[in-house]
């Protein structure tokens, strides 16, 4: 997860932009900026038993599954 959250900064067009929205939305929602993002996002889906379904009932696998930057080529790319 931290590899690609690197690999997808690096791709970003505006980034201005991005951090101004990203401002506005901490100071929407009374939030501190966050030390570890992709630590905290890491820590509440591991600790969470809920089950996300699919309209057809079946469970969606978990967020973290075997997914790997080296799998998506925009990624990969943006992190060599």
């Amino acid at each position: 997860m931290r590899r690609a959250a690197e690999a997808l900064e690096a791709t970003l067009d505006d980034e201005d932009e991005i951090n101004e929205a990203r401002e506005e939305i901490l100071k929407s929602l009374d939030l501190d900026d966050a030390d570890d993002p992709v630590g905290a996002l890491y820590e509440a889906i591991a600790a969470s038993d809920a089950i996300v379904r699919a309209t057809d009932g079946s469970p969606f696998t978990t967020l973290f599954n075997r997914f790997s930057i080296d799998n998506n080529p925009m990624l990969r790319n943006a992190a060599a």
